[in-house]
């Protein structure tokens, strides 16, 4: 579950800092919030289950961060904007990822009022469609794309957080894969939407903005087209 910007859990010690703000609190799976330790700021994700079951998983070389380390470093390769993991440190048994600070998630720049007008509305759909038709345009499918998932960083770039979850699929497999992904940022975007200073709607033109950007981004098969043209002409 999410928690306010100020709020602080604990059971949630910094690593070397302090706590400045708490992004997620799921003791369950993972905990994240941003630490400051002197001129320096970074966020940090730790994993929440057993340090037993965590160091078993690490021995045998498939923890889930460390599954995530090896995820964002391919996907760093294949030109996919991810916010880089510097490095990993160990807490008391459980791991850590250290990752820079890069700016605000989508659902927390939108409750901050960050899209509140129509035209950066407008230009985040086009954003939205060009991110989406680059994983598409190599295959990819992340079954987690929502926009507590992307960062928009200082030059109005998008990137991807918490990318372990992505993989290579078939292109049979792509109308499907973009009906799921498009499917969970138009409900993760409605969601913040409502939570803004002068909450709004996704409009239709939004959605065909989204739908051009892919189209024009990707050489897309017939079904992948007939798939947009479904979604988003209505």
């Amino acid at each position: 579950m999410r928690v306010t910007a100020k709020a602080t859990q604990p059971d949630i010690k910094p690593l070397t800092g302090t706590i400045k703000t708490v992004y997620k609190f799921d003791p369950k799976r993972s905990n994240v919030w941003l630490e400051v330790d002197g001129d320096r700021q970074y966020v940090v994700k730790r994993f929440e289950s057993s340090p037993a079951k965590q160091q078993f998983l690490r021995c045998l070389q498939i923890h889930p961060g460390q599954c995530e380390i090896k995820q964002h470093r391919q996907l760093e390769r294949l030109g996919i904007p991810v916010v880089p993991i510097e490095k990993q440190v160990w807490q008391a048994g459980k791991l850590c990822l250290i990752t820079p600070v890069m700016g605000q998630s989508l659902d927390r720049a939108a409750q901050a009022g960050q899209f509140d007008q129509p035209a950066a509305r407008h230009a985040l759909a086009k954003a939205l469609g060009q991110l989406t038709a680059l994983l598409l345009s190599k295959q990819l499918f992340f079954r987690d794309l929502k926009c507590s998932n992307i960062l928009m960083d200082e030059a109005g770039q998008l990137r991807l957080i918490d990318a372990g979850s992505i993989r290579k699929v078939s292109a049979a497999q792509l109308p499907d894969c973009l009906k799921r992904m498009t499917r969970l940022l138009e409900k993760t975007a409605m969601e913040a939407a409502g939570q803004s200073p002068c909450p709004f709607t996704l409009s239709k033109t939004d959605r065909l903005r989204f739908a051009k950007s892919v189209l024009a981004n990707v050489s897309c098969s017939t079904a992948l087209a007939d798939v947009l043209a479904m979604s988003h002409a209505r």
